[in-house]
């Protein structure tokens, strides 16, 4: 039975791809693997990698199944989607063209739809074909640079928002946001501190926040770092005012009442031990 589609030769070693396409698919790979043994490939790229790193180090996956008149548009979209993503050892854009060619406007507009919005079945399919790849040094550092500096719009920021709701992250996952989070780095705290300077938060982002902070039990150890971040603070008199300003009208519920009143009762019990200590 022949497969009609969108298929990727991955290079295991260093992530990037050969993307291609074909009425039958097996019988492309069988021929992309002969070519390649007998040092014959089109493309100079993709045989000059075989040749280093050896046929074990490459992977033949389909990315997409598609009818023969879909071949040449889906090509175009999924090579432009993963130009956006990592290094490919495509020389042309797909869609039988090659590099140089003049694209009618409707190939231009089809190759900038791609990029903003894939189908949904081409976005699954290449969540399954980077399921497991781990992105090598140089790859995360190309990855870093296309996205600095890089202002989403609203539409874009409310669709992330949309779909991140509800996710659960594995156990495994958040221990990694967790270690990310600790351990990060003096120049990246400045950078962050940089970029918040002069943000003002909407009244839905303020509320969105307090939302997420209630009923939320911070470890005794995190508890120690906010103390010692807050020793010897100096607040200018703007800040001590918009504090001010903040506590008006403020009525504590009970609960909170009482944790205040359990937390003042062990900060001066430890307080005198310490004195007992000295003396």
């Amino acid at each position: 039975m022949q497969i009609c589609g969108i298929y990727a030769i991955e290079n295991l070693v260093n992530g990037k791809v050969y993307i291609g396409q074909s009425v039958d698919v097996k019988r492309r790979f069988i021929g992309h693997v002969s070519e390649l043994r007998n040092n014959k490939h089109a493309n100079i790229y993709l045989q000059r990698a075989w040749d280093k790193y050896g046929s074990t180090n490459f992977a033949f996956k389909i990315i997409e199944l598609c009818d023969e008149h879909e071949l040449n548009d889906k090509e175009i979209e999924i090579i432009s989607f993963f130009r956006q993503k990592m290094e490919l050892y495509n020389i042309s854009d797909g869609g039988n063209g090659s590099r140089g060619v003049v694209k009618s406007e409707e190939t231009r507009r089809r190759i900038s739809e791609s990029k903003r919005n894939p189908s949904e079945e081409t976005r699954r399919r290449l969540s399954q074909a980077a399921k497991g790849r781990k992105h090598t040094d140089e790859n995360k550092r190309k990855l870093s640079e296309i996205f600095k500096g890089r202002v989403f719009s609203e539409e874009t920021r409310g669709k992330i928002s949309e779909a991140t709701k509800g996710r659960v992250h594995s156990e495994e996952t958040k221990r990694k946001i967790s270690e990310n989070s600790i351990n990060i780095s003096d120049e990246t705290r400045r950078k962050m501190s940089e970029s918040h300077k002069g943000k003002k938060l909407s009244d839905e982002q303020k509320a969105k926040i307090g939302r997420a902070g209630l009923g939320r039990k911070l470890s005794v150890e995190a508890k120690e770092k906010i103390g010692k971040s807050n020793r010897g603070r100096i607040r200018s008199e703007e800040t001590r005012k918009k504090l001010s300003e903040s506590h008006k009208g403020y009525v504590p519920t009970e609960e909170q009442k009482r944790k205040q009143s359990e937390s003042l009762k062990e900060y001066w019990r430890k307080k005198n031990q310490t004195k007992g200590a000295r003396i």
